[in-house]
């Protein structure tokens, strides 16, 4: 399952990070990893290049998946399938500090740090941070900016410079940032590089978050700019409510170098009230922590009452007050490796994984402090009756004057497995839950001769009658011997069309490397009556359709000598009343009017737990248009019809910005996802600039929107 941590603990007890290293397993039990370690395990303590497998899953603020975000690892460079993933293998990193980079348009670049050993396979989850514009100043005036979490951004007049080139700038300043609250149940997915961080004096220890900044400053023309030297910028940042009570009144300012790939001490904050006051000398990302150095490795394994390994389970590790520590999956092995502060009380919990159910919860007591080691902290007994792995045992076939490859991967929407190849017989097993995977398309499974040497890639099927079914596999046996390749064939983007737009066209690629591809059929999978295949046996057919809904089709096709091969794409039709260009946004600013209208302007409202926000822009946004530019704002609620409160907002119109201090929306219509939302707003805001100036002259402002509802 996907890895999900949910939060750092509390300070003095330390916090732990996620170190969750996969290992080459199969479905037998092996004595020797299952055993105690009676001697702790040395671990390099200094960084050397190994190499090793990196796979991962890239997600958006609304957790959905980001197709095509380019990823760099070392000097290997390639972009996210359209589940949001990837998998680099064989490819060099340092031990100590592996980088992963993710670049994608429209959002804050990403870094992630993991921990790995020689041949190891190493998961990471990133949730990518929006590049949104929080406000504008004159670099010649200067100007403060408020954050929705009232984090203060104070620019000092004549301090910033172009990036390239250093020289001053004086014009309109473009300002991005976030602020991320470190006790959020997601804060893992989103925070850069992890919980490791050096003192001034190089020491290595662990860091306790109580904030992180992330801030970028851009000309007009998308120019990066910088604080020129001997110049600060001004940071007041709020202190998590839950926090407040264990604040120091002086903070560890850390700053991510993204070159060296760690998170340096750059400096202190102090506290003042219930914010801790800072300076920056240069844009980056800059995480508050205390900072200990009593860094520690650690190995748990799950077992049931038959001593049998259990893979798969939901496991997280708290210290014994409540605050998460780490959580995630157990291994091919019923193993779970961490890293974190020795000292800590600490608790595990195990869960089902589809159901969530609790399985058990243990103390483990007082971590062991033991630097550059693993320790060993036992076996952990887990009731395993009331959930349900299932296991795909085969053969690997010998082939002529070949030797057997080396092992395996497993990859499925929510999943990876690396399970290694037993050389004397072949055999190798797949441990799944097979409730988790609803689909009849449950992964893809490679064959490996070795890291950089793929000899096999099939996909793992469950038919109409329950079978499970794989390309190749026949009596247990699966054929990679290379007599015939199986075809790779691709079914191409998911597409979402609204009514009366009632067709799409789908479009496969297929490939065969020892041969020709002889057919293709298009199947449909699931979805409502009333949609029509033209030509089910081409590479390219319409699709027309009837109703709304959801529909999933497979392609299937098939080579000169009787292999096939497999692939869906989903189609969603939306109801004819959710047509964008209906989606309209009246500002009036002050008695001025601006105007906004789909499809040509961008006008959405999403949906996020209780609040929702309602935002329009116009493609060619230039601060200075004298039409309408940019409008945003956040109101509370359920998804009913009302008067709801505005909690923050902003809009951008002629040149000038406004930051929205009071007023309220009467919803007329709040439909559920791919409706509309539909009300007018009536408030009062203030000029961007004067959000410091408590007798800011407010404006009236109305908005009458019009919007398309997403989750």
């Amino acid at each position: 399952m996907s890895t999900i941590i949910q939060g750092l603990p509390e300070r003095k007890l330390l916090s732990l990070a996620l170190f969750l290293i996969i290992l080459i397993g199969s479905c037998k039990k092996n004595n020797s990893i299952n055993e105690p370690v009676e001697n702790p395990v040395e671990i390099q303590t200094k960084e050397k290049i190994v190499k090793g497998t990196v796979i991962g899953t890239i997600l958006d603020e609304h957790k959905v998946p980001v197709i095509d975000a380019d990823i760099r690892i070392s000097n290997v460079t390639l972009k996210t399938d359209k589940y949001g993933k990837f998998i680099v293998p064989n490819v060099e990193f340092y031990d100590k500090s592996g980088m992963v980079q993710i670049n994608k348009e429209g959002y804050f670049e990403a870094f992630r740090s993991f921990i790995a050993q020689k041949d190891s396979l190493n998961e990471i989850t990133v949730e990518l941070i929006p590049k949104k514009l929080v406000g504008t100043v004159k670099a010649s005036e200067g100007g403060t900016i408020a954050l929705s979490d009232n984090t203060e951004i104070l620019i000092h007049p004549g301090i910033l410079i172009e990036e390239d080139t250093k020289a001053p700038y004086s014009g309109i300043v473009n300002i991005y940032a976030i602020s991320i609250d470190p006790t959020r149940d997601d804060s893992k997915y989103l925070l850069t590089g992890d919980a490791r961080g050096f003192d001034n004096s190089g020491k290595e220890g662990m860091l306790e978050s109580f904030h992180h900044l992330t801030i970028e400053l851009e000309t007009e023309q998308g120019n990066k700019l910088q604080i020129a030297s001997g110049k600060t910028v001004e940071i007041k940042a709020p202190i998590p409510a839950t926090l407040q009570s264990i604040a120091n009144d002086t903070i560890s300012l850390f700053y991510f170098n993204t070159e060296e790939r760690k998170w340096i001490k750059s400096g202190k904050a102090d506290k003042q009230g219930n914010q801790y006051h800072f300076v920056l000398n240069h844009f980056s990302s800059y995480n508050l922590s205390n900072f200990n150095g009593r860094l520690s490795y650690f190995r748990i394994q799950l077992e049931n009452f038959y001593g049998e390994s259990l893979p798969l389970l939901s496991v997280t590790i708290s210290s014994v007050i409540g605050r998460y520590v780490i959580s995630g999956p157990s291994n091919s092995f019923g193993e779970v490796y961490f890293y974190g502060s020795g000292g800590v009380d600490a608790t595990i919990t195990v869960h089902d994984p589809c159901s969530k159910k609790l399985l058990v919860k243990k103390e483990l007591g007082m971590l062991p402090f033991n630097t550059g080691k693993i320790n060993d902290l036992g076996k952990v007994q887990v009731p395993d009756e009331n959930f349900i792995h299932t296991t795909i045992p085969f053969f690997i076939k010998q082939c002529e004057d070949k030797t057997l490859p080396s092992y395996i991967l497993f990859q499925s929407e929510d999943d990876w497995q690396y399970q290694n190849v037993d050389q004397s017989s072949g055999y190798v097993c797949i441990t799944f839950a097979l409730e988790c995977f609803p689909g009849n398309d449950i992964g893809k499974i490679l064959v490996f001769s070795s890291l950089n040497d793929t000899v096999y890639e099939g996909r793992m099927y469950r038919e109409t009658d329950g079978i499970i079914t794989m390309p190749g596999l026949k009596n247990r046996y699966l054929d990679i011997c290379g007599n015939n390749l199986f075809p790779d064939v691709d079914a191409g983007l998911d597409q979402t069309i609204t009514l009366p737009n009632n067709s799409v066209t789908l479009s496969a690629s297929a490939t065969d490397a020892d041969g020709q591809i002889t057919s293709y059929k298009w199947t449909k999978v699931s979805g409502p009556a009333g949609d029509n295949i033209a030509l089910p046996g081409s590479s390219s057919t319409s699709v027309s359709f009837i109703n709304e809904g959801t529909y999933i089709y497979k392609i299937t096709v098939e080579d000169n000598e009787g292999a096939t091969g497999s692939d869906e794409v989903t189609i969603v039709v939306k109801s004819a009343t959710n047509v964008d260009n209906v989606s309209t946004m009246k500002i009036k600013v002050d008695n001025t009017e601006y105007n906004l209208a789909a499809p040509t302007d961008d006008i959405k409202a999403m949906r996020s737990g209780n609040a929702t926000t309602i935002s329009g822009k116009t493609e060619n946004f230039r601060f200075g248009n004298s039409q309408y530019a940019f409008t945003s704002f956040i109101f509370s609620g359920n998804a009913d019809p009302g008067n709801y409160n505005i909690s923050s907002g902003f809009i951008y119109a002629g040149d000038k910005s406004y930051m929205i201090k009071e007023g309220a929306a009467k919803v007329s219509i709040y439909g559920n996802t791919n409706h509309f939302v539909e009300g007018i707003f009536s408030g009062k805001a203030i000029l961007g600039r004067d959000t410091a100036n408590a007798n800011a002259t407010k404006y009236p402002i109305t908005i009458n929107f019009k919007a398309l509802r997403q989750q």
